[in-house]
Order: structure tokens, then C-alpha cells, then sequence
């Protein structure tokens, strides 16, 4: 197999040293039972007591390896599952060297909505989409299941060429995901009876979670009740039951197999994400480049636009013996000039 599908022996493969034995054991399991297309007959078993709380929450991990020249490249739906194959082709294609590899938790319930740190995290960032799209929609005239493992597992083990655009422009590039994604919940929605959620609640992804309304007592085996910031509170299934829900989850047919994975739960593999810190192993030499050659003075004053190849955190710009005022926009490689009392002339 590590002959004719590498990427696939890499997938399977458990050797990394930040997973614990407990995790590496359900996560074969796990991708057992989802290339198979099968499901497990003991659940209880199959979960053997796993705890996933041991592992340090994302944002704690990520700020420690953040500095000035540093890009986060988030992948959307890039689940714990996916790190063997990802920690195997970087090290085979990537000018780098991986630093640090972190199990994480995401933020419950998870979904993307929850999880935008990007958006909330003063630092660079690349978002890729596709595997969520794979996840929820499978190959584009394809509902084969097996045809979107394959895009998933190329998809995956094609990130470094990604990573070595990113390393260009940036001497670190830290890989991540907003979450994770599970077949198995997914196969389980047909499978299995919906449970009644709590009155007044809402039900979403699926029946992995619900929002509870207010002041709802709600106690449930193999629940976990989440609350956000607002005081909102969420009931979370961290099994493979769901709240009752219609809709589309995944192909309920073992002999018609169709792709569809689910997320929002506390499954392992929904809520466990890789964090992968990779240094280019190249010093990225500084150059910098006008927005034009020529300006015209308005007032004594000039309006320029200065662009580097990589951040720059402090500028000063001096012209004619006459200081500029800098203003860094985008992700600090490019900042806009304005040069006030300046007269006509060449420099």
C-alpha cells in the first residue's frame, strides 16, 4: 500500500507523538469503520471512555507560536484525522522544517460559526474551503463516496504547495482547522432515531446540537451542555445520537454508497484539530516597490503607496529631509505614504 497509495498509507498511519495512545487507537478505528462505509456495533466500546478535554484549547497553542512573521493557514473542516497524512507530506515537499505538531480542541458546538479566529486573531491568514465542500457536497457530479475520499486524500496531501507559496512572503506558516467532520454521525442520522430536544429549543447541523432557550435545566447521557460568551446555551452530543431533525446527512445504503460527513457534535473527530508550526528553512531577503515612479504634489502634499515582499511591523520613510506619515493596511506588506510640505523636484 505505501507503494501504490501513498497518501492513503500516510492517512492510515498513527505515529505522532502528540496524539495519545487512546486517540491513536479510536482514530483507527474510526477510519476503519469510514472506509469501510460501516458502523460500529458497541458504541460504548467504540468510544472506550476517550477524553478528549486533556488536550489544550486551540487559541492557547496557536498564540504561543504566532510572531511578526508569521501566516495562519486555516483549513476548513481539517479534523484530527487528517493529521498523519498532513505531517507526512510536508515533511516530504516542504523547504521547511515542522517545529512544533499540537492535538487541540475546538470551541463547541462545531461548527464555523463558532470557531473564526481568524477573524477575531490580529495575524495573517489563508483560508482553504474545499474539504468542507467535500464533506457536505462531495465531488461535482460525483456522489460516488469513495470517488470524494480520493479528492479528500489528494486535497490534503496537496496542502504543502500551498504552505510554499505562504513561505515566499513568510518565514512561519502555522496550519490549523476551524474543526472537524464525522461520517460516522453522519451515517448514524439514518440509522438511528431522533431524540426529542428540549422545548423551545433549536435544532441545527443535523441534530448534533441544539440551542437551548433560556433558563433550561437539560440533562442528558452523552450530552454536553456548551454556553458562549452571551450566556447562550447549547446541548452537544458527544456520541453519534442527534436531536430530531429532517434532512440530508449522508447515503443510508451500504450497497449505494454516497458521500456526506456532519460536524456541530463533540466527537472526537469533530472537535479535535491539528496544529502544525512549519519555518521556512530560506531567509526571506526584504525588497520594496513604489505604487508608481512619478506623483503629482497636491497642496505640498503627496499620497504614495509603498509595498513590500513580506509584513513590515515599523516603517519610517524619509524624503528630502521631509518625514512621512506611514499607515500599514492588508497584512503589513503594504503601506500607504503621505508626505506633507514637500515641493516640486526629483528624488
Amino acid at each position: 500500500l505505501q507503494e501504490v497509495y501513498p497518501e492513503l498509507f500516510s492517512y492510515l498511519g498513527n505515529n505522532i507523538q502528540a496524539m495519545d495512545d487512546e486517540l491513536r487507537h479510536y482514530m483507527s478505528r474510526y477510519k476503519s469503520h469510514k472506509l469501510e462505509n460501516s458502523l460500529p456495533i458497541d458504541e460504548e466500546a467504540f468510544f472506550n471512555g476517550l477524553q478528549t478535554d486533556v488536550y489544550d484549547n486551540r487559541y492557547s497553542v496557536l498564540s504561543e507560536y504566532i510572531d511578526l512573521d508569521t501566516i495562519v493557514l486555516w483549513i476548513d473542516a481539517l479534523g484530527v484525522e487528517w493529521l498523519p497524512l498532513l505531517n507526512w507530506t510536508l515533511s516530504q515537499n516542504c523547504d521547511g522544517s515542522i517545529r512544533e505538531i499540537a492535538v487541540t480542541q475546538a470551541y463547541l458546538p462545531t461548527e464555523t460559526c463558532f470557531n473564526e479566529l481568524w477573524k477575531q486573531m490580529d495575524v495573517p491568514y489563508n483560508k482553504l474551503d474545499k474539504l468542507d465542500k467535500l464533506a457536505h457536497k462531495g465531488v461535482i457530479d460525483e456522489p460516488d463516496y469513495y470517488a470524494c475520499i480520493e479528492d479528500q486524500l489528494t486535497f490534503v496531501a496537496g496542502a504543502y504547495k500551498r504552505v510554499s507559496e505562504l513561505m515566499e512572503k513568510h518565514h512561519r506558516v502555522i496550519i490549523t482547522g476551524d474543526h472537524g467532520t464525522s461520517r460516522l454521525a453522519a451515517r448514524f442520522f439514518h440509522t438511528r432515531d431522533g431524540m426529542d430536544a428540549p422545548k423551545n429549543a433549536t435544532v441545527c447541523s443535523h441534530g448534533r446540537y441544539c440551542e437551548l432557550a433560556q433558563n433550561t435545566s437539560f440533562i442528558m447521557p452523552n450530552v454536553h451542555i456548551g454556553k458562549c460568551s452571551d450566556g447562550t446555551q447549547y446541548a452537544i452530543y458527544k456520541n453519534y445520537d442527534h436531536f430530531k431533525q429532517s434532512g440530508f446527512a449522508a447515503g443510508g445504503d451500504d450497497d449505494n454508497a454516497i458521500y456526506g460527513e456532519v460536524h456541530g457534535g463533540a466527537t472526537p473527530e469533530e472537535m479535535l484539530v491539528p496544529v502544525i508550526v512549519i519555518d521556512s528553512n530560506k531567509e526571506i531577503l526584504l525588497t520594496a516597490e513604489w505604487s508608481q515612479s512619478t506623483v503629482k504634489i497636491a497642496m505640498k502634499k503627496v499620497r504614495l503607496t509603498l509595498f513590500f515582499n513580506k509584513p513590515i511591523h515599523q516603517l519610517q520613510v524619509k524624503v528630502a529631509g521631509i518625514d512621512g506619515n506611514t499607515t500599514p493596511t492588508n497584512d503589513s506588506s503594504e503601506w500607504s505614504v503621505v508626505l506633507s510640505g514637500i515641493n516640486q523636484g526629483t528624488y
